[in-house]
């Protein structure tokens, strides 16, 4: 599949997912628990896609382990970090940017780990997406303390974390791993974690498992499903890992936008102008 066509359902799915998502925040279901649906549901479609493409899910185990510590310090790390900076942020599509834009990160990367190209162009985007992300995180208001700065530091340990995901899932299958299998082993790994977090603590769950609340599950499931798969053809074929990262980022833009209009989170004209800024500049990383 062209890496811009994987990029454009990537783009889609993003937004409907992270929509999705924030109905789940909104109705205070747990992460513990959005995890679970998180990584599972994905397994179950990945699974049915490999027996439908006859697609040998069956690895070397030296690929199984690597799967494995991609999962647990990189996967369930950055996706329970990101849960809670959306949660802490004053609009969960700041949160989202900051996240995403470890296509500056992923972007240099790819020069050494994959031989990748990076134009003076691209440099002076990337800049461009630094200043834009400062404007964005940064309140001149705030006093600088830990409580009002918590959603920015959750969502750089989620940028760390999903930029070294990107890197470590390529690597793999720039190994010999299918993408499919590869796909199901990391949401198996993903949900196997989180399952165990789940029965650990269970006694503290308090979701109410009502019928809107299954439906939203079933709903980030299966739009992360698409979200997941699409990211990672268009991570694979892209002349630049960065690129794809970048409309990934992009995304955002349009999510903020629509989080505060249907959702009524906080949206001023200098963080808009700055979330605009940062997908301009992914824009010209790409172009």
């Amino acid at each position: 599949m062209n890496w811009l066509l994987a990029s454009l359902v990537m783009f889609v799915s993003s937004i409907v997912y992270y929509l999705i998502t924030k109905k789940a925040q909104v109705n205070k279901i747990e992460s513990k628990l959005y995890l679970v649906v998180n990584f599972s549901i994905p397994a179950l479609l990945y699974f049915l896609l490999c027996k439908l493409n006859h697609v040998n899910v069956f690895i070397d185990w030296k690929f199984l382990g690597e799967i494995f510590l991609i999962a647990l310090f990189l996967n369930y790390v950055g996706s329970t970090f990101s849960y809670f900076a959306m949660i802490e942020a004053p609009n969960a599509g700041y949160s989202v940017v900051v996240q995403k834009s470890y296509a500056i990160f992923t972007s240099v990367a790819a020069i050494y780990l994959f031989r990748s190209t990076l134009t003076i162009k691209n440099y002076l985007a990337i800049l461009t997406i630094i200043f834009f992300t400062a404007l964005l995180t940064i309140d001149p208001k705030a006093k600088i303390s830990f409580k009002n700065y918590k959603w920015v530091v959750y969502s750089l340990i989620a940028f760390f974390c999903f930029g070294f995901l990107r890197l470590g899932n390529k690597l793999v299958i720039s190994a010999g791993v299918p993408t499919m299998a590869f796909l199901f082993w990391s949401m198996v790994f993903s949900a196997i974690i989180c399952a165990v977090d789940l029965i650990v603590h269970k006694k503290s769950i308090k979701t109410k498992l009502t019928q809107e609340n299954v439906l939203i599950l079933i709903g980030i499931g299966v739009a992360v499903s698409a979200f997941y798969y699409f990211l990672q053809v268009a991570d694979v074929t892209a002349p630049n890992i960065g690129y794809s990262n970048a409309i990934n980022t992009a995304s955002n833009a349009f999510y903020t936008v629509l989080v505060a209009l249907i959702f009524k989170d906080h949206l001023s004209w200098k963080k808009f102008l700055a979330v605009l800024g940062v997908t301009a500049g992914l824009i010209l990383l790409v172009v």
